[in-house]
């Protein structure tokens, strides 16, 4: 460029805000493109957070344990999920909703909605690490499990033109809102449950690098300051490199385990010889625990065996649920003992077929 601009227009923004690269860009822009006085279109944004409680999302971030009625007295069987898929911080991928899709019914808000921090596109954006910590009163006491986050951008220096993503619930319009399907709201899953007490006071910290937010929620400043970043939450028990948020639904919906488990009650008998076929999926263990006489499970992912091993051990099936690697078509006689199978379950393009 021959001379530096002094207005910078642009849409950088993803769901997250920051998740296409807004802040190194607008980092690059002011360093060699802009004047220092310039004026940004986009003039700045300010991003939002509310914690929650709510059972129907959690279930979208681990497996949780599962209730299986049993035939006639033999009462109900509980799937449990091994420790470390228990205590595993998770994902720390952004899970992006349509928020004003969900029933108020499935979340109780736990406090009211905060100002987490700004970023002025006008001034000098930096792209380091770093870490905003605000301090709020818990509105009703609950089990802390999620954070919902989303923002709103001032077209200019003054707000009076204004871009937001709030959710129904504090829209500032609810009856005049617009319908976006490329920027939504954010479930942010916290690395851990954290019981709250109404009126409790909590310390809510949002950490970011140049592409990505994480949230931690303590009852102490001790560990909130802004100089010490919070680890990213990472993976540790292997399940959510197998499944995503949709597959976790899945897995943990209750009703659709009943339905399954009511399909198995009608086909499985004391002499079934069952196979399934699919990466991770719960029906080997429906179908030993409905009294089938051996239950085999293909599964072809290395990392879905590891996942699905675990489960096993963890309630008890190992070597009563027998898995293997093979590939259905390379499949023998030998493989499955010289049984004859009676039963095939398979999931294919997400739908579990029996």
């Amino acid at each position: 460029m021959s001379c530096r601009a002094n207005i910078l227009v642009t849409e950088l923004f993803d769901t997250e805000l920051i998740g296409e690269g807004a802040l190194p860009s607008y980092e690059h822009a002011h360093k060699y493109l802009v004047e220092e006085e310039c004026e940004a279109v986009p003039h700045r944004a300010t991003i939002y957070a509310q914690v929650v409680e709510s059972k129907r999302m959690w279930a979208w971030n681990k497996v949780l344990p599962i209730n299986i009625r049993l035939e006639g007295s033999k009462g109900e069987r509980v799937i449990v999920p091994p420790r470390d898929m228990q205590v595993c911080a998770g994902s720390p991928c952004v899970y992006d909703i349509q928020l004003n899709q969900v029933n108020r019914n499935h979340f109780t808000t736990l406090t009211e909605v905060i100002e987490i921090f700004r970023v002025d596109f006008s001034k000098a954006v930096s792209s380091l690490p770093a870490r905003h910590t605000v301090q709020a009163k818990a509105t009703t006491s609950g089990q802390a499990q999620v954070v919902l986050s989303w923002w709103d951008i001032d077209m200019d220096p003054e707000g009076s033109i204004k871009c937001t993503m709030a959710p129904y619930w504090v829209h500032p319009t609810p009856k005049n809102m617009q319908w976006r399907d490329h920027w939504m709201q954010c479930v942010y899953f916290l690395p851990k449950e954290l019981l709250v007490n109404e009126g409790e006071c909590l310390y809510i910290s949002a950490t970011h690098d140049d592409y990505s937010v994480w949230y931690s929620l303590e009852c102490s400043s001790v560990t909130c300051g802004p100089d010490i970043l919070s680890e990213r939450p990472l993976c540790s028990c292997q399940a959510h490199l197998m499944c995503n948020r949709q597959r976790f639904g899945e897995l943990n919906d209750q009703q659709r385990n009943e339905a399954y488990v009511k399909a198995l009650k009608a086909v499985v008998r004391p002499d079934s010889v069952c196979v399934t076929i699919s990466d991770g999926s719960l029906l080997s263990l429906f179908g030993y625990l409905l009294g089938a006489a051996q239950v085999y499970s293909l599964e072809i992912s290395a990392m879905s065996r590891r996942v699905m091993e675990k489960i096993l051990a963890a309630n008890g099936l190992t070597g009563k649920v027998i898995i293997s690697e093979r590939r259905p078509e390379q499949l023998t006689s030998m493989d499955l003992g010289n049984n004859q199978v009676g039963l095939c379950a398979w999931i294919r393009n997400g739908l579990n077929l029996i």
